[in-house]
This record gives C-alpha cells, sequence and structure tokens, in this order.
C-alpha cells in the first residue's frame, strides 16, 4: 500500500493547492513503512505517537525529530484545517520520503519466537 501511495505522489501534479493532499499521501506512506518494521520485529502500537517512540525503542538510529514534525504538520491539516507553505511542504516531503527509504530499506522477516509482541508485552520482566 506505501508503495501505492508514493507512485500516486509520483504522478499527480505538485502545486500550492494539491500540497495539503501530497503531503499527507506522503505521511501515510511514511506511517506504513513505520508499521511494516515494527510488525516485522513482532511489535504493534495502535496511536501514531507511539507508533514513533517505538521505532526509536527498537531503532536507536530512527530519526523522530522528522517523524514528530511530520506528525505534527498532518495532525494540524488533517484536524485542525491548517495550511503549511509550499517551501515548508516541500522541504517535508522530501524529508519523509528519505525516512521511509531509510526503512523499507531494512525490513526483514520476522522471528517465530517474537511473533506478535506489543511494546508494553515486551518490556514485561521475564
Amino acid at each position: 500500500m506505501a508503495e501505492i501511495k508514493e507512485r500516486a505522489l509520483s504522478r499527480a501534479p505538485l502545486d500550492s493547492d494539491t500540497l495539503a493532499g501530497y503531503f499527507t499521501l506522503a505521511y501515510d506512506a511514511l506511517h506504513l513503512a513505520m508499521d511494516a518494521y515494527c510488525r516485522s520485529k513482532a511489535y504493534e502500537t495502535s496511536s501514531h505517537k507511539s507508533l514513533g517512540e517505538l521505532m526509536l525503542y527498537i531503532c536507536p538510529a530512527f530519526r523522530i525529530s522528522v517523524f514528530e514534525r511530520a506528525r505534527l504538520t498532518r495532525n494540524g491539516i488533517n484536524y485542525y484545517g491548517r495550511n503549511i507553505s509550499y517551501e515548508e511542504g516541500i522541504t517535508l516531503i522530501k524529508q519523509i520520503m528519505e525516512l521511509k527509504k531509510e526503512i523499507t530499506s531494512t525490513l526483514q522477516t520476522p522471528s517465530r519466537s517474537a511473533r506478535g509482541r506489543s511494546l508494553a508485552q515486551s518490556r514485561l520482566p521475564r
């Protein structure tokens, strides 16, 4: 699904009128890639904020500042009708797609023994 959204981004015209839609698609593609990465490590979460925190927990090199900026911008667009400038939008979309590429390049098959853990379960003493 993330690839479909990425293809849509590459085909649609980008201008100030379509920027918010572009941004939302880019964010959704990143979110799907992050979710897939976490599931490949046998973790799952239910919120966007906790997904960023989980990524940082699993992968300390994860650039959470990029994700948090994108998440807050997306929330502003989706829930409060805020606009972003063309320049800011282009910069964020590029950062989002770079982060997505980093994540998808490291996806691996999950181990059988770790399937189905939640972050809360992983922190329980054994």
